[in-house]
């Protein structure tokens, strides 16, 4: 059972703050107090009057990814410990008056020195981990061992990072800040909880027919699709929740319109505090009636950054599709003619129409939602593209002489919205001419806005044959993504001839299946890590969960309830922007098909509930490339290749063409291994095949079952110095000046673990010292001194600390370290060494190699004219075996090789070995080589490792050329690590599951999953139900989508004459 603690504090922040963290009594999950220095900070919080809001922990200590040091997550906000800076530091959200949190700070930030240092000055720094001001307004503290400080300025929601850093004055030059910025610590503002349904009224456990108000009802992931069917609605009204209480203001846009149709919707939910039903449908019908447009549809020319849209000499315009240097050449001769030319457009009104669209649809015959004049407005007022495919703008004029190619996602907008506004106004034509039905009006009304009459079926039909024929030219947008799913949900669900034929309906539809199966197949806890084109900026962005993030991760946390590494990982919290996307995109009778969300979650639960499942490898093929194979324990994603504009689009919102196009290059990523459990927010965290340091060099294609290889592999620091736990509590006890040192680490949740062996004498020298999980602690009397070493987190070395007990202080320490019996190094820490001080210190040693460490630690005395003096002698010797008993990580020359199985972060009935090797490029500054992957078997990293060695070993590779790999179930692949835009990069491989490795001719998908011909049809194939679904568009004119029987093998060859069971 799992213990629990009351606490004052998480009651007042949990309600104030963050609702959906604690539970309604303020009860903390007590398995995750914390102790060491972050322990001490947080008593020290909540034992105040009034207690610090920081509220509940919801998190174990764990490693600072990247960093060296530890965090702990609470309910608001998060405490770390900064061991460059000697630093432990709390930063968490500040409830206004009202005990409600705003939307944009405060954030109270605390901070302590622990020992040695002593500043003139503490300066904070805190920013969005997507939008970096390069020039932020620092605050500045005055100086002394600790402080705090308000960040009040108006901060972005999202999650805002802060660090810290003691200076020195040194006048009259800079200050000096020679420990420089602490950790980040992070602060997550306005995110949305989809860990919780949103706060009303439930059945009592137990008693079905009860209902009580609950603050804190948790919202299961989905392990079935009956659960995602039963859950829908849940977290439809968890995404929209905070529609209730968002403003109306500003003119008419996405915002605005999004945040009246979610109050429209919440205005049905049942009781929830913050939504009053009247307050909700007064605001939005108020909201509405005011609105009045603003801007244009398309893509937005006004302003960036206080710029107009300028066309001079030398500005590369891009005209009816005339790009690069042609286009450069021409806009220079338009500005020699016309002059420095400034033009506004201001756009992005085709925004607004895809949330006004399905507010009139859905409150059509609901007046007392949708006020009957509200509806009447919005219809003829704000719905503005109307008519047939005369009226499409596939083009946006500039300075009303110049013709840029629209945006896709414009165009998806604009169009769909253009078509079902035509189908309001011909209803509406035909209810007034219901007695006169040749009446010339109605005849001009159905030759303007009869979509079979004016053009736009033929338009629109084709069009969405073309996405599943090609993909989308925005493939994988961030952040556009969102925007072209929505143009397709509106036409999905609203698309109508008569209540029988919904041709365009039918097609929308087959795409966003299309697009569910791809996100199905490329996602791994709805971590996606996708090549994108647009924008292009975001390519360095790396959480798999924030603003930034791949769009239809938020689609799929409703589509698919897949919500568990999103829980585990960030504890629920969506990011702010998210709502949209989870909500609107779901409002309405559109659902996955079950067979392609079976698919999903079979492969999302396997490791939890034993699901049947297989491994698959799946490819796409759009503009740019994607690769995926699936195993039960990992996904391999590839990272694709940069695709530069095509010529036929400018795309993007700026003050020049040159931004247009920058903005619209196709962004190749790195290549990821990504766990299947709780590892991994931020790509960054994974072993992953970085590429070539130059954009436009780079082309991550080749990955395989098992496999992938390109420049530059990386093993992150994080999962180096790992080493296997062992079970709790521990067995043996600690006690003395062990215990002490032990205690302060944080003592088994620290940096030591738990002990492997009681306290006994050193073997050499006098001394007491006890073995741990990853390290040693010893006390050697004849210096008065304790000393502890133990394996660096994110490296092979070895980090040594001492602190002499009583009686000497000294100038300098000593620090000698042999291996095997060989000395490898001597080092002098001096006192005033940021290391260190009179009575104490730390000092990493530098390893070599695999082997037996000695470590021996003296303090010293300078003297002036003479030898210094060091009469207490060295200490007691440290040993450490590298790799250490239980090591999670080997590295062995070249190799890598990683352990993901259970007591390694992996779970107990799954996970992987990796080997991965790196070696320099034979020409260029880079490094190259591969990733070989192995599920766990009976292996052990070491039998694993001795395996690929014996196999490998002695096996010469090269960058440019094509190399063999010989894996450990006796197949091999040859590869080419430096591969071309066209190249797959595996050459070959034994049971290669594509019949091809030529990537030009791949059409659309190819692989286990999804398969497409690139005319028009795709089948969508689920082995473990035995069944395909197959969506037939090769016909215009005749949208079809069926599930069929699996006969053998089911593709676009002979799917054509089976027929649905």
């Amino acid at each position: 059972m799992r213990a629990k603690i009351f606490s004052l504090l998480s009651l007042l922040s949990t309600l104030a703050f963050c609702p959906s963290t604690a539970s309604a009594l303020g009860y903390c999950n007590f398995d995750y107090i914390p102790a060491g220095l972050i322990g001490d900070k947080y008593k020290e919080l909540v034992t105040r009057s009034p207690p610090a809001p920081i509220g509940c922990p919801l998190s174990p200590v764990r490693k600072i990814p990247g960093g060296n040091g530890v965090y702990a997550d609470f309910a608001n906000g998060q405490i770390i410990w900064s061991p460059d800076q000697k630093m432990v530091i709390a930063s968490y959200g500040v409830p206004d008056s009202n005990g409600a949190h705003s939307t944009n700070g405060p954030i109270k930030v605390e901070w302590r020195v622990t020992d040695q240092y002593r500043y003139d000055k503490f300066v904070v720094h805190a920013f969005s981990d997507y939008d970096h001001d390069p020039q932020p307004d620092d605050i500045e503290v005055g100086g002394g061992t600790q402080g705090s400080a308000e960040v009040s300025k108006n901060l972005p929601s999202g999650r805002i990072v802060i660090v810290v850093r003691g200076c020195d004055s040194n006048p009259p030059f800079k200050d000096v800040c020679r420990q420089g910025w602490s950790n980040p610590s992070f602060v997550d503002i306005g995110s949305i909880d989809v860990g919780h349904k949103a706060p009303g009224n439930y059945p009592v456990p137990g008693d079905p027919n009860t209902l009580q108000f609950t603050l804190d009802e948790p919202l299961l992931p989905a392990a079935t699709v009956q659960d995602v069917r039963d859950s829908f609605e849940d977290r439809i009204r968890a995404a929209l929740l905070p529609s209730c209480v968002a403003g109306l203001g500003g003119d008419l846009g996405e915002s605005l319109a999004n945040n009246a149709l979610g109050k429209l919707y919440m205005s049905d939910a049942p009781y929830i505090p913050q939504c009053d039903q009247r307050k909700l449908i007064a605001d939005a019908n108020s909201a509405l009636a005011a609105a009045h447009k603003t801007s244009e549809v398309g893509t937005d020319f006004e302003t960036q950054n206080g710029t107009d849209f300028s066309i001079g000499a030398g500005t590369a315009v891009i005209m009816d599709g005339v790009a690069g240097p042609a286009g450069a050449l021409l806009g220079g001769l338009f500005g020699t003619i016309f002059g420095a030319t400034t033009c506004n457009h201001p756009g992005d009104y085709d925004m607004a129409l895809v949330s006004l669209i399905p507010i009139v649809y859905e409150y059509y015959n609901k007046p007392q939602k949708l006020h009957t004049s509200v509806r009447n407005h919005i219809i003829h007022d704000l719905l503005t593209e109307t008519g047939g495919v005369a009226n499409v703008r596939t083009n946006n004029s500039i300075c009303g002489v110049l013709q840029i190619h629209e945006t896709e996602n414009h165009m998806n907008m604009t169009e769909s919205s253009r078509y079902l506004t035509n189908q309001l106004l011909l209803r509406e034509a035909e209810a007034a001419h219901q007695k006169d039905p040749q009446s010339p009006a109605l005849a001009a009304a159905r030759q303007k806005y009869d979509n079979s009459i004016n053009g736009m079926d033929k338009w629109m039909l084709q069009r969405l044959q073309g996405f599943l024929q090609s993909d989308f030219h925005e493939y994988n947008a961030r952040p556009y993504a969102r925007l072209s799913m929505r143009a397709l949900h509106n036409l999905a669900e609203y698309a109508q001839i008569d209540a029988t034929q919904r041709p365009v309906a039918d097609a929308a539809t087959m795409v966003l299946d299309y697009l569910a199966a791809r996100f199905a197949a490329s996602s791994n806890g709805l971590r996606r890590a996708a090549t994108f084109r647009r924008h292009f900026d975001h390519r360095s962005y790396g959480p798999f969960f924030g603003n930034y993030s791949d769009e239809e991760t938020w689609w799929g946390a409703t589509m698919f309830g897949a919500t568990q590494k999103l829980i585990e990982l960030r504890h629920g919290r969506a990011d702010w922007g998210s709502g949209s996307d989870m909500g609107q995109l779901a409002i309405g009778r559109y659902r996955v098909n079950d067979l392609i969300v079976d698919l999903l979650l079979r492969h999302e639960n396997a490791l939890y509930d034993g699901l049947a499942q297989t491994n698959y490898f799946q490819t796409y093929r759009h503009e740019g490339f994607e690769a995926y194979y699936h195993s039960n324990s990992y996904l391999i994603s590839s990272g694709g290749i940069y695709t530069p504009l095509t010529g036929e689009y400018v795309t993007g919102a700026g003050h020049g063409a040159e931004s247009f196009e920058h903005d619209s290059l196709g962004a190749a990523l790195p290549t990821v291994v990504m766990p299947k459990w709780s590892l991994g927010k931020d790509r960054t965290e994974l072993i992953r095949i970085d590429g070539h340091k130059d954009d436009d060099s780079r082309f991550n294609n080749c990955v395989g079952p098992n496999f992938a290889c390109g420049l530059n592999p990386v093993v992150p620091d994080d999962l180096q110095g790992r080493f296997r736990q062992g079970p709790r509590p521990c067995a043996f006890a600690v006690a003395g000046l062990i215990a002490d040192k032990w205690n302060q680490m944080g003592a088994e949740k620290g940096v030591f673990g738990c002990p492997t062996t009681a306290e006994a004498n050193s073997a050499e020298g006098q001394g007491r010292f006890q073995m741990f999980e990853r390290g040693e602690i010893l006390a050697s009397p004849g210096q008065n001194m304790v000393l502890a070493a133990f394996y660096k987190s994110g490296s092979n070395d070895i980090a040594v600390e001492w602190a002499i007990t009583t009686r000497y202080s000294y100038d300098f320490f000593n620090v000698r370290w042999d291996k095997d019996g060989v000395n490898l190094g001597q080092w002098a820490v001096q006192h005033d060494d940021p290391n260190a001080s009179r009575t104490g210190g730390n000092w990493t040693v530098p390893t070599k190699g695999n082997g037996k460490y000695r470590i021996v630690v003296e303090g010293c005395d300078g003297r002036p004219l003479s030898n210094s003096e060091c009469r207490q002698g060295f200490s007691a010797p440290l040993i450490l075996n590298l790799p250490g008993f239980g090591a999670c990580t080997i590295v062995n020359g070249a190799w890598t090789f990683v352990d993901m199985t259970a007591g390694c972060d992996g779970l107990p009935d799954a996970g992987f070995f990796a080997a991965v090797n790196v070696l320099p490029c034979e020409r260029d500054d880079c490094k190259f080589g591969f990733i070989y992957t192995n599920e766990k078997e009976n292996d052990t990293l070491t039998s694993f490792e001795e395996k690929v060695i014996h196999n490998n070993g002695f096996t010469t590779y090269v960058s440019d050329g094509v190399n063999q790999f010989k894996k450990n179930d006796g197949g091999a692949v040859n590869f080419k690590p430096r591969h071309d835009a066209n190249e797959l990069g595996i050459v070959h491989m034994d049971d290669w599951p594509l019949n091809t490795y030529d990537m030009e001719s791949l059409r659309l998908a190819k692989g286990d999953v999804v398969d497409a011909d690139g005319k028009g049809c795709v089948v969508i194939t689920n082995q473990s139900l035995h069944k395909a679904l197959f969506l037939d568009f090769r016909n215009w004119e005749h949208p079809l989508e069926r599930v069929v029987p699996l006969i053998n093998i089911v593709n676009c060859q002979n799917v054509g004459g089976l027929t649905s069971p």
